[in-house]
């Protein structure tokens, strides 16, 4: 679904500042402005939980919570989703859940999974279809 809503309806490139998606015969290309290939130190974590792990930032709960807020209130064109961009454009967060198995059923123990939720703004719809 996220590569669908990735390109413009019956388009084959998308361009914004921070990435340009191509449809291309295996699929779709989507080719970041900053592409780092880690997550070192850009995942932040609430102090006080668990604990943090060594390449993440543990930050105090003001400092999440200002993060957070931020986040969740990008510029309007971020929010652009790239499937609209030739019509009536929509602005948007996407979300996408995934539960994978972690741990498979037992004789004595049923199967474990785990809830992740991905956001991310309409105009970075193509991150979720690196996760899905």
């Amino acid at each position: 679904m996220a590569r669908l809503l990735s390109l413009p309806a019956g388009g084959k490139t998308f361009s914004s500042p921070y990435l340009k998606s191509y449809r291309v015969p295996q699929g779709v290309l989507h080719n970041p402005s900053s592409d780092r290939r880690t997550t070192k130190g850009v995942f932040h974590i609430v102090e006080d939980g668990f604990a943090a792990p060594a390449d993440k930032q543990a930050v105090p709960r003001n400092v999440f919570a200002s993060l957070l807020t931020a986040a969740l209130h990008p510029p309007e064109a971020v929010l652009t989703l790239p499937f609209t961009a030739n019509h009536q454009q929509a602005y948007l967060f996407v979300s996408l859940l995934i539960r994978p198995l972690v741990c498979p059923a037992t004789a004595n123990d049923p199967a474990k999974t785990m809830e992740t939720r991905f956001f991310a703004p309409g105009t970075l719809v193509s991150n979720l279809d690196f996760v899905s």
